[in-house]
């Protein structure tokens, strides 16, 4: 009886083994659950701040080339939403590319001499200033992406609801304006996961055009 009473001293019955295991468990999936919490949070974090750097680098760029032209060429707001400005002879175009197919949406920027200007033109002679909006430049433009366009670390940019477009020009007063609208959200990759969906964002501005009086 007194061996037994020793055991009993220096071990762990069933029951007891059985509680600590239960215990081990508990704090496993409670530590587990902080983590992956954690990890969505961060994500979250790291995609709205994507999304606002972005929105702010994409803005900044069209508003600074926008305010610096000489004169607004065209604007569309059907089919792909354009506007070209004229600065030092060279065409500055500005296209949005709707998200399509899994790919993120962008916003294009082409630079083109005008037709006038060379002996072999990106655009072909004839073209009226109407028609540039809609014109494809040959490979002697220059093409840019404005945004990060990939699918996982991006960001999508969209045209703001109707009636707002994305370029919009603006006379009154003697002065020639263009106000910029773009909805921006994380790329489609990350924003179809639940839980890094992020609301997106609305960017806008009013640029007043100041080559003119360079």
């Amino acid at each position: 009886m007194k061996k037994k009473y020793l055991l009993r001293l220096h071990g762990f019955s069933v029951v007891e083994l059985i509680i600590v295991i239960a215990m081990a468990g508990v704090l496993g999936i409670v530590f587990t659950t902080i983590m992956i919490q954690s990890m969505r949070g961060q994500n979250k974090v790291n995609a709205i701040d994507q999304v606002k750097q972005n929105g702010q680098l994409v803005m900044n760029e069209l508003s600074n080339e926008i305010r610096m032209a000489d004169q607004v060429v065209c604007t569309t707001t059907t089919g792909p939403q354009t506007l070209v400005v004229l600065e030092n002879g060279l065409y500055y175009r500005y296209t949005l590319v709707s998200p399509s197919g899994g790919a993120n949406g962008y916003i294009k920027k082409e630079i083109s001499p005008t037709v006038d200007s060379g002996t072999n033109p990106p655009l072909s002679a004839g073209t009226t200033k109407d028609q540039v909006c809609a014109t494809v430049f040959s490979s002697a433009a220059t093409s840019l992406t404005l945004s990060d366009t990939n699918t996982q670390t991006g960001v999508s940019i969209n045209a703001p609801a109707a009636p707002d477009t994305v370029f919009t020009e603006n006379t009154a007063g003697g002065y020639d304006t263009v106000t910029i609208k773009f909805v921006i959200s994380p790329a489609v990759s990350v924003s179809s996961l639940e839980e890094n969906r992020v609301s997106p964002e609305t960017f806008t501005t009013t640029v007043e055009l100041q080559g003119m009086q360079r």
